[in-house]
């Protein structure tokens, strides 16, 4: 398949598949999961956060697991970004 998909509603290739978030913003699991279409498809090469939750959302992102740690935060990405390159 190629990507963007044909889409049933405007007969045009307009489809991407969306990816599933299932992390709620305080790092519980969702009961139902947000779809959330990465930045990729856009153009922009920058991490895709959930707009709901703000969680970091990845191509194949994989499912919740009970006592897993969740994916970080817009916030708490960031933060870890400047730790690395040794900035305060």
């Amino acid at each position: 398949m190629e990507i963007p998909l044909m889409s049933p509603y405007s007969h045009a290739n307009t489809g991407y598949p969306a990816e599933l978030n299932y992390w709620a913003a305080d790092g519980s699991i969702l009961t139902e999961p947000i779809p959330v279409l990465l930045n990729t498809y856009k153009g922009d090469n920058s991490p895709t956060f959930c707009p709901v939750t703000g969680r970091l959302v990845v191509a194949n992102n994989p499912p919740a697991i009970e006592g897993a740690t969740p994916p970080p935060t817009r916030e708490e990405y960031s933060s870890r970004r400047r730790l690395a390159a040794g900035e305060r």
